[in-house]
């Protein structure tokens, strides 16, 4: 049975309430080596002490791999699991749900890895139009998503349904630039059995 959009992000955040204990055991503490590359492609365009939103902490490993390049980094999450953790270590972290919630302040970065693939294409166009007004104009706009076709779910890592689009690289292109930025660099990156692209864009005016 097809879901409708807003089932399959209350059924997707569901599953990140309930399972972040095994999120974070089935979290390497090391980032991937793309990971690694993602943050040396920022610091071409944007150096520290520039100010960056996180979008979906999760464990908080980037936000602290990027606060020790400099970055000032405000972190948020959508799950209230997730906040309650990074509080927990003493952190400063705002519940954060970028489909319903108002996005507050204006930033150097906007950074979400592994989080838009969670969005529908049309709720992805909502959201980065809606990121547009938080970034500078020389700023930027970095997140990650999964590439493949279509959509569905999966159980990896956490063992509870995760719902997830795919996507190609000309498409995401395109769908990136009618909401109003500038595509600098889009890559692919190959890991044991899945393909991640990477967007980095600015304001286009």
């Amino acid at each position: 049975m097809t879901q409708s959009p807003e089932s399959t992000n209350a059924a997707t955040l569901a599953a990140y309430e309930a399972g972040a204990g095994a999120y974070v055991e089935g979290t390497p503490a090391t980032p991937p080596d793309r990971l690694t590359g993602v943050f040396n492609l920022l610091a071409t365009h944007v150096r520290p002490p520039a100010t960056l939103l996180e979008i979906g902490s999760a464990t908080g490993r980037d936000a602290d791999l990027l606060e020790e390049r400099g970055y000032a980094v405000t972190r948020t999450d959508a799950a209230t699991s997730f906040v309650n953790l990074l509080r927990r270590r003493g952190l400063a972290v705002d519940r954060l749900n970028v489909l319903t919630d108002e996005v507050r302040g204006v930033y150097d970065v906007i950074y979400a890895n592994a989080v838009f693939l969670h969005f529908s294409r049309g709720e992805l166009v909502g959201v980065l139009a809606r990121m547009l007004p938080h970034v500078r104009a020389r700023g930027l706009l970095v997140f990650t998503v999964k590439g493949g076709t279509g959509e569905g779910w999966s159980t990896h890592k956490l063992d509870l349904p995760r719902h997830f689009t795919y996507w190609q690289e000309p498409a995401l292109r395109r769908l990136v630039a009618s909401t109003g930025w500038q595509v600098l660099e889009l890559t692919v990156a190959t890991g044991a059995d899945t393909e991640w692209l990477t967007v980095i864009a600015r304001p286009a005016v």
